[in-house]
């Protein structure tokens, strides 16, 4: 991959070279023949459809935590913490009964996985956080992480 270095940055496609900035640095590619029709239609790509499914139900997993603990990760989290914490929830996804592309995210069995996550990977949470919290596991539909964050919000 190349990196743009010019006083003028571009954004775009010209003649078949791909400008483009990310994080705040420019670069540029040569494009591809693969489009997202042949992704969808090519049975050789059948694999990469299934992983993407199964990082989309990742993502959201994802994406509803960090949604529940909105005012917490402001100042608790680091600019990787969701890439970790989705790296640990598709662990407990490979876990998961069924087809490839249709595994259930079973937390309930597996959430012990997520022993030892920390939201700010050089730092551990008890070295940040000074509030008092205690954790129940949980056998209904709530999970405990759920209990977490009302008990968090209790301590506040």
């Amino acid at each position: 991959m190349a990196r743009q270095t010019s006083v003028f940055t571009l954004k775009g496609t010209i003649k078949g070279i791909n400008f483009y900035t990310r994080k705040g640095k420019s670069y540029a590619r040569s494009i591809t023949s693969l489009n997202k029709q042949r992704i969808e239609n090519d049975p050789a790509f059948l694999r990469t459809i299934e992983n993407a499914k199964e990082f989309g139900g990742c993502k959201k997993v994802v994406k509803s935590v960090r949604l529940g603990l909105i005012e917490f990760i402001k100042t608790m989290s680091d600019y990787n913490t969701f890439n970790r914490l989705t790296g640990f929830i598709k662990q407990i996804n490979m876990k998961g009964l069924g087809d490839r592309g249709k595994r259930l995210i079973n937390m309930q069995e597996y959430g012990y996985l997520l022993d030892g996550f920390e939201f700010i990977s050089d730092s551990s949470f008890n070295s940040v956080f000074r509030g008092s919290f205690e954790l129940e596991q949980s056998v209904g539909k709530d999970s405990s992480l759920l209990k977490f964050i009302l008990l968090f919000l209790k301590s506040c």
